[in-house]
């Protein structure tokens, strides 16, 4: 029973260290195309010593595309982005973040039919890019 136990425990780990790792690295070896439509509000909001990151139709991290980037976002409503305490929120829309190489044209739209805000309160850090690119290196 206890080395049922332990091969149980050992595939499980090794299993959450092969998802945890296979985010870490995306190449993209053709086009990429990414869109997103939202008919409502889009918001991201970390409080306290939260994190909360957001990406619609975004390239974030360590990012290669061999190819054409085109991101598009379309919002019918409200696009927020709010840290409060010592939290950090993070929001992309349309917009490469990081560590990202694009090996052909590259085209970002927004479209946003509402209001849009970015909003930081006490020492927290919130950061939005919208058809943008970043880096925080």
């Amino acid at each position: 029973m206890k080395n049922l136990m332990k091969t149980g425990l050992a595939v499980g780990l090794i299993a959450v260290f092969s998802v945890v790792t296979a985010n870490a690295k995306v190449s993209i070896g053709g086009n990429n195309q990414q869109s997103v439509d939202v008919k409502g509000a889009v918001s991201n909001f970390a409080m306290g010593a939260g994190r909360a990151t957001q990406n619609l139709a975004s390239n974030s991290g360590k990012v290669t595309v061999g190819g054409n980037n085109k991101q598009s976002v379309d919002v019918k409503g409200a696009v927020s982005n709010f840290a409060m305490g010592a939290g950090k929120a993070t929001q992309n829309l349309a917009s490469n973040n990081g560590k990202v190489t694009i090996g052909g044209n590259n085209k970002q739209s927004v479209d946003v039919k509402g209001a849009v805000s970015n909003f930081a309160m006490g020492v927290g850090h919130a950061t939005q890019n919208m058809a943008s690119n970043n880096s925080e290196d």
